[in-house]
């Protein structure tokens, strides 16, 4: 039973990425031991009910508070960092140019415009369209040199008797893009029904002077010489060329469509353009409204696996409810910021909260009217955290001595029993 429930959270769990706040300092570790000895000096001794289904809902109550509390630790920090401007590089043209800023985020730096007269291009040979059930090529052994950057790779493949012009084509597109040697291959038609091999370098641009990235034959070396030259994959379509483009003027140009300029803006041509585009920083507010939206959508998801759990189990059902007070005592704030409170216990952001969000002002606003709601979710979230067994179905046994108290330590740790006794 308990290497099923192990494996449960090794398949559900243990291969989420990991954060930054998994790791801890000695203090905050310090903290979660004392608060285990505090929570099992009060607790009453109960006999558990540690079936396989209890076992994966304390594991599931634990991972997806642990969830929760790192977004709301997260959206803590972004509200402490309100008042540090933060910006953003944008351009005036998202869809010819995709910009990021690498720089420090708060600091200022000077824009610049920029004007794309041509993208970067690749290289691109395309066959003859043949009849794709013609039978040229005789059975054997055939190889073909790519040479790519002053190094040749040598493919080799094999031709049966009942191979036809397509099979031919098909496996040497196959055997290009297995080699990896950043070339694709793909296999084209006509009008007419007829195929042609097309291959394409990943590689863009002019260099070291050469007008190609690669060149393909089949000298007196090769086995079987013929098939360059009859499917044509010597046949370049489409010559290699350089990006151009001027910054402020001052023409440049780049064997890439990523450049970066003054070391601190990354910019990704993804067209030509018409007229200069101006980047330049504005100040960042979308990504506090993105923590915001994603508290929201970690909150959800405790709300929905609470209230799934509920329909099966007391503890689910009484977790649900905690939730549901702690929405209901402060639904008069989340609604006068935008928030709605739907009847399944889930939250939404209307759309004036939306707007609101949109605004560095109104978001620092919203952020300072709600820190007591998340302040009160993150402790739900730290109980849940170090006690999941409390939601765990059981009977009370005895209550502690009023007075003459003792630790029994095994109590709401019985969690670290339930992943690990199996393997002593």
């Amino acid at each position: 039973m308990i290497s099923n429930v192990y494996n449960y959270y090794l398949s559900q769990y243990a291969t989420k990425p990991s954060s930054r706040f998994d790791s801890h300092k000695k203090s905050e570790l310090r903290n979660v031991y004392n608060k285990m000895v505090s929570i099992n000096r009060r607790s009453p001794l109960y006999k558990l009910n540690l079936s396989e289904d209890m076992q994966k809902l304390a594991i599931d109550i634990k991972e997806n508070a642990i969830g929760l509390k790192d977004i709301s630790t997260e959206l803590s920090e972004a509200e402490s960092g309100m008042n540090e401007i933060r910006h953003k590089a944008r351009s005036t043209n998202e869809e010819a140019l995709d910009v990021k800023y690498t720089g420090d985020e708060k600091e200022t730096a000077d824009g610049f415009s920029i004007d794309i007269k041509q993208l970067a291009t690749n290289q691109v040979n395309t066959g003859h369209f043949l009849q794709p059930q013609s039978k040229y090529l005789a059975a054997g052994d055939y190889s073909f040199d790519i040479n790519i950057s002053d190094v040749t790779y040598e493919l080799q493949f094999h031709v049966d008797n009942q191979d036809t012009t397509k099979n031919v084509q098909e496996k040497i597109a196959q055997l290009i893009n297995r080699s990896g040697i950043g070339m694709r291959a793909q296999i084209e038609s006509d009008a007419l029904g007829n195929s042609a091999i097309s291959v394409s370098s990943g590689q863009t641009g002019i260099r070291n002077m050469k007008s190609l990235i690669f060149t393909v034959s089949d000298d007196e070396n090769s086995k079987n010489k013929g098939a360059v030259e009859y499917l044509g994959l010597n046949r370049t379509m489409q010559y290699p060329a350089n990006a151009i483009f001027a910054i402020n003027g001052d023409v440049r140009s780049s064997a890439d469509n990523h450049i970066t300029v003054n070391g601190i803006f990354d910019l990704e041509f993804k067209g030509a353009t018409k007229e200069p585009v101006d980047v330049f920083l504005e100040e960042d507010t979308d990504s506090i409204a993105k923590e915001v939206s994603e508290f929201v959508d970690g909150y959800n998801r405790v709300v929905d696996f609470a209230r799934r759990a509920s329909k099966k189990f007391e503890g689910g059902e009484r977790l649900y409810k905690e939730f549901e007070r702690i929405a209901k005592s402060y639904n008069a704030v989340l609604e006068e910021n935008g928030f709605v409170v739907r009847e399944d216990g889930e939250l939404e952001i209307s759309e004036e909260g939306e707007q609101r969000l949109g605004s560095r002002e109104e978001v620092s606003k919203v952020l300072s009217s709600l820190e007591d709601f998340r302040s009160s979710v993150s402790r739900k979230t730290e109980n849940m955290i170090s006690n999941p067994i409390a939601y765990i179905d059981k009977k009370l046994v005895v209550y502690k001595h009023p007075v003459k108290n003792f630790i029994s330590p095994y109590n709401s740790s019985a969690y670290a029993g339930i992943m690990f006794d199996g393997y002593y």
